[in-house]
């Protein structure tokens, strides 16, 4: 993903509710053993981690 792209999915993750996080987090579970590139999983895992932490920034505010 390019500078551009991470921009936009950071404004996207901050605004995004936990069913959201949710479903995006699900859906790059799904994708994850069908990608064979390195930086394109690297990239995917790196979404996963940070979906991860917003969705723990969430649960802690409660």
């Amino acid at each position: 993903m390019n500078h551009s792209d991470w921009r936009e999915f950071y404004r996207w993750l901050e605004t995004a509710s936990p069913e959201e996080l949710r479903e995006k987090d699900q859906r790059i579970e799904g994708v994850l053993k069908l990608l064979k590139d390195q930086d394109v999983r690297k990239d995917a895992l790196r979404m996963r981690r940070e979906i991860e932490s917003t969705l723990l920034d969430h649960l802690s505010r409660r």
